[in-house]
């Protein structure tokens, strides 16, 4: 089946079909990825929105369910060169092109994906038409873009009720310290699949809580809480401040996630309570940007945004280079907090705003998301250090 992309400015982009027919009007983003797709599919922050990945060949190990980043896939379209029909890997569940269709996603392959990142790349907000009619109808496409309404969190993500994910309380829960996983045959036969290889080898917040904001946090990012101890308490991202702080938590994490932050007022409202609350407060994601603007800061829609998987950022007091991951489509202009907060982090290649501290330091934020591996540099453990300030 035929499928075809629409640009705003009426250039058609010609592929076949590789998810479910049908078409969708969203915003384009790329993302430089050259794996973990399927942790980048399921990642909310991409709610509403289509992708295109640079890399040539996506689907070549297939499916883990186990390595979702959350329930289901948040994106309304992919784009990509070739999608891989014959997976190769003993965790698989299944393959890309039956998880997309399973997904509902309007998918494309086929697709000039670098003529494509070039054109995308430094024009802000660019939308699109995916659809795998017989024929372009550039017109009615045009009409449809003129007519998008951007999704608005957290109500398109869902009334979460308060959830519970209680800390590990031995390093075994974590799976294998090293080493490659092993394949038994008849365990996979019978669905079975072994747990993902950590090297946390040691935990120390046992008995400590946290109480997360969710506006669609990623799962690995609580379990690096959960893994070190943590029982986590999940708020929906339409809380009050006061339940969060109802359960005295040890630590607050503001964390997710997609959306247009000037649109989330009452949001930020209960942001600044929390901030007020004298706790430990960490801002991930679309939570730093969210914290910013709890303190009176400017944040700016980006003209490139920032999605891919080895992204350089300078530690601006420890002077490292971090290789961070990062999907987000604004940024913090750090200089409009000045005597407010401390820029700790800066991206290399443009200049922007990375991560905030906060006062005292005790409230602070990262624009990319953590690393949970602890064998990193002392100062690359975010992880540690949200748990030393609650110790």
């Amino acid at each position: 089946m035929k499928g075809f992309l629409i640009l705003e400015d009426g250039t058609v982009f010609e592929g076949q079909s590789a998810g479910v027919p049908g078409e969708v009007v969203c915003e384009l983003s790329t993302h430089n990825a050259m794996g973990g797709f399927v942790e980048l599919l399921s990642d909310p922050a991409w709610l509403g929105q289509a992708l295109c990945l640079t890399y040539p060949l996506v689907g070549n190990p297939g499916v883990c369910r186990e390595d979702m980043e959350s329930e289901r896939i948040w994106l309304k379209g992919l784009i990509v060169k070739e999608i891989s029909r014959r997976p190769s890997n003993f965790r698989c569940d299944l393959g890309m092109p039956e998880f997309l269709k399973a997904q509902g996603v309007v998918a494309l392959e086929g697709i000039d994906t670098r003529a494509l990142a070039k054109r995308l790349r430094g024009r802000g907000r660019t939308l699109g038409v995916l659809t795998t009619a017989d024929t372009p109808d550039v017109e009615r496409a045009k009409a449809a873009m003129a007519a998008y309404e951007e999704p608005e969190l957290p109500q398109a993500l869902g009334q979460r009720e308060k959830r519970l994910l209680l800390g590990h309380v031995c390093p075994e829960e974590n799976g294998p310290v090293a080493g490659a996983a092993r394949f038994v045959e008849k365990d996979y036969v019978a669905g079975i699949r072994e747990k993902k290889p950590h090297v946390i080898k040691d935990l120390f917040g046992k008995g400590k809580k946290v109480a997360v904001l969710d506006l669609g946090a990623r799962r690995s990012l609580l379990a690096g809480l959960t893994a070190r101890g943590f029982d986590v308490h999940i708020y929906a991202g339409t809380a009050p401040a006061e339940a969060l702080l109802e359960g005295n938590p040890d630590g607050l994490l503001v964390a997710g996630g997609p959306g247009n932050p000037f649109s989330m007022g009452k949001v930020v409202d209960e942001v600044e309570k929390l901030c007020s609350g004298g706790l430990p407060l960490w801002g991930v994601g679309l939570g730093h940007v969210l914290l910013a603007l709890a303190h009176g800061g400017r944040v700016e829609r980006m003209a490139r945004a920032h999605g891919g998987g080895n992204l350089p950022v300078l530690d601006v007091e420890g002077g490292q280079i971090l290789i961070t991951g990062q999907n987000h489509l604004y940024s913090v202009d750090g200089a409009s907090l000045a005597g407010k907060a401390r820029e700790t982090h800066r991206h290399i290649q443009d200049g922007s705003n990375e991560g905030l501290s906060y006062g005292d330091g005790r409230v602070w934020s990262t624009a990319f998301y953590p690393a949970s591996d602890k064998a990193l540099h002392p100062r690359a453990d975010f992880f540690a250090r949200f748990c030393a300030q609650m110790s």
